[in-house]
């Protein structure tokens, strides 16, 4: 059962029950009851996330695809996995908000350089090999079959 909104306090005591209170509010055209203040701050809040999301799945691209082409003697099989992992959590996400595509080219410059950073320090590598600028287009960071090896395999053929 949902709770009536008495005390504004309830976001604060009970996350998950004030969420369901404003969600049966809204169904219920009872806008005089709801929580505008945190609300708002809440919506605001969700597009931080699909943001952050975005971010952090380029970063991991980007840092494994920079380990791929860079230290290849390195190499895991995991990388192809936490590559093809994070090109899916972005599809979706740009699937779900197409408007986020401009957002992840405006933050693709700093993603490298973080990743750029991250990679030579899980490495151990100096930071010098790693290229000042992005030596990735784009396109290939999001295409699903391009790896830096020009390796392509059978699986992807199947793959949706």
């Amino acid at each position: 059962m949902i709770m009536q909104l008495d005390n504004p306090s309830l976001y604060d005591q009970d996350f998950d029950l004030w969420l369901r209170t404003m969600a049966n509010l809204l169904k219920e055209n009872r806008l005089d009851e709801l929580d505008y203040e945190n609300l708002a701050e809440e919506i605001q809040s969700l597009t931080h996330r699909e943001q952050d999301i975005l971010e952090e799945n380029l970063e991991i691209i980007l840092i494994h695809l920079l380990k791929w082409k860079y230290q290849p003697e390195t190499w895991s099989n995991s990388w192809r996995i936490m590559i093809d992992q994070s090109r899916k959590k972005i599809y979706q996400c740009l699937l779900q908000s197409p408007s986020l595509q401009q957002y992840l080219h405006d933050v693709l410059d700093e993603c490298y350089k973080h990743a750029r950073r991250m990679v030579a320090i899980e490495t151990g590598a100096s930071l010098e090999i790693f290229p000042e600028t992005n030596p990735f287009a784009e396109d290939e960071i999001l295409d699903r079959t391009f790896l830096p090896d020009g390796f392509f395999p059978q699986y992807y053929e199947d793959y949706n």
